[in-house]
């Protein structure tokens, strides 16, 4: 996979075994979530090319899309992205771009909540966007539980995100 960051072309690395897991147990978990709430909107994982803004495209692990922000056609983008999680690759380039680099994109890019999902440090953090920036909603590790801030109800153990079998 691949991503167009400032106009340049960024190749990410091959993820382990561990790293679709965990995203598929996230896609499920929002899925859910947002089925059982009738809330509407749309549940993605990669890959799919998000244009955040000129010369920036992304392609989060897990997305969802409110129903006001779906693209009514099918083979185009959405214009907002509401909710993203990037699972942790491993490595050191890795790690700056989950933590630093997408964290300003998404924030630049209007997207209300960004949840980093850490494997090493088997910690999950929810950043809530306010006034253009990101705010630590919580960073929660093993034994304890995550919330979104965007939903209310919305809570996942972190344990259960780490968990491979």
């Amino acid at each position: 996979m691949a991503e167009l960051v400032e106009g340049k072309l960024e190749i990410l690395p091959m993820p382990t075994w561990k790293h679709p897991l965990i995203v598929k147990y996230l896609t499920a978990a929002v899925e859910t979530y947002v089925t059982q709430y009738g809330l509407g909107g749309v549940t993605l994982f990669a890959p799919l090319p998000a244009p955040l803004f000129p010369g920036t495209i992304r392609e989060p692990d897990v997305l969802y899309v409110r129903p006001q922000n779906v693209p009514t056609n099918p083979s185009g983008y959405p214009s907002q992205l509401d909710l993203v999680m990037e699972v942790v690759s491993e490595g050191t380039e890795v790690r700056q771009r989950d933590y630093v680099d997408k964290r300003a994109d998404y924030a630049r890019a209007g997207i209300t909540e960004y949840w980093i999902v850490d494997p090493e440090l088997v910690r999950v953090t929810v950043l809530s966007l306010t006034e253009g920036a990101y705010q630590v909603h919580c960073e929660r590790g093993a034994g304890e539980t995550a919330r979104s801030a965007m939903f209310a109800d919305f809570v996942i153990e972190v344990d259960n995100v780490f968990r491979t079998s």
